[in-house]
């Protein structure tokens, strides 16, 4: 059983993203998947947080012909982004940050 509650977990993974993106402002973060986990042999929750960024990102376009008929280079997107935050279940100390890509 982890020393750490799933609610802890989360508020430590919601700080730690915080911290790690401090010179860009997330918006709308939301817990989107939580988990208990094997990680390298140790218990850690697996918080799964979505959110969009404040930078926003130019579109890459293509050499393709049909690329550039529709897509104006100029253009700006904005994405919602997803990364997973290993919390350890035993300290609640962070362990590590994935990229986790929604299919």
């Amino acid at each position: 059983m982890p020393t750490v509650s799933s609610q802890q977990a989360v508020a430590r993974a919601k700080q730690e993203i915080q911290q790690l993106y401090s010179d860009d402002q997330l918006r709308n973060l939301a817990l989107e998947e939580l988990e208990l986990a094997d990680e390298g042999g140790q218990k850690a929750w697996a918080v799964t947080l979505g959110f969009q960024r404040s930078r926003q990102v130019s579109v890459a376009t293509g050499g393709g012909a049909m690329n550039n008929i529709f897509a104006r280079p100029n253009d700006l997107v904005e994405h919602r982004v997803y990364k997973t935050i290993y919390i350890d279940a035993e300290t609640g100390e962070f362990m590590k940050m994935d990229m986790r890509l929604v299919q």
